[in-house]
């Protein structure tokens, strides 16, 4: 019975964890719709979801990551202001951190000797918060910056870099995780972190694109000046 209770506390404690990330991410690019009944709707919802597969688990792990991300742009396209391909562009980044965190947390519990499979729940709260701190961070960098959206082919160019880095690294943790030493797993942690660094810095190239986009001269070939009559 205490377990079943303590388990069920864990869960309500990562699903509101679950919230608060994807609010807290959301908030930091994304302007809110104001309507207070659809975002009690929605985030309810996605509490409930966060519950649902805590107990059920969703498999195999790629499937598990697709509906995240599909979750997450519907959310994104219900509750902030923007356009679609925009908000797909930061959902499938939110989603890939979130699934770096839970790699790194797996290699953690590799390298001190803990079978990764065994503390689901324990590792859960960690690798959430660690993508907490994470925001934070990134909340201090883009607090007071107003980023343009890009046109569809720059999203969709960047949008390549968080599907590969996801694809690349899911290969990596599989491969790491079957050889079972060390070694692999130490160079693994490595190749994540430069991967977690390089999807980080699209942040900065959107906004830098953005700011580009925003400073590009008017074009002025499709105004007619009117005429002065003499």
């Amino acid at each position: 019975m205490f377990n079943i209770i303590r388990n069920l506390g864990i869960d309500l404690i990562t699903s509101s964890l679950s919230v608060i990330i994807l609010n807290m991410y959301f908030d930091i690019f994304f302007k809110r719709i104001e309507h207070r009944i659809r975002k009690i709707i929605v985030w309810g919802i996605y509490f409930i979801w966060q519950l649902f597969i805590s107990f059920h688990k969703i498999e195999p792990i790629l499937l598990n990551i697709s509906i995240s991300i599909m979750v997450a742009i519907l959310i994104c396209i219900c509750l902030y202001e923007g356009v679609w391909i925009q908000k797909i562009v930061f959902s499938v980044i939110i989603v890939l951190i979130w699934v770096l965190m839970e790699f790194l947390t797996g290699y953690i519990f590799v390298l001190l000797g803990i079978d990764y499979m065994i503390p689901v729940l324990l590792g859960s709260i960690l690798s959430k918060l660690m993508v907490v701190f994470l925001l934070l961070v990134l909340k201090t960098f883009f607090r007071n910056e107003d980023i343009k959206n890009l046109p569809v082919r720059y999203n969709l160019i960047l949008l390549l870099v968080p599907m590969g880095s996801m694809y690349i690294m899911y290969n990596i943790f599989i491969l790491s995780m079957d050889k079972g030493k060390s070694t692999y797993v130490e160079k693994s942690i490595v190749s994540l972190l430069i991967i977690l660094g390089i999807n980080v810095m699209i942040f900065r190239l959107y906004l830098f694109l953005s700011r580009e986009k925003e400073l590009q001269p008017v074009s002025y070939t499709h105004l007619t000046l009117p005429t002065t009559p003499y």
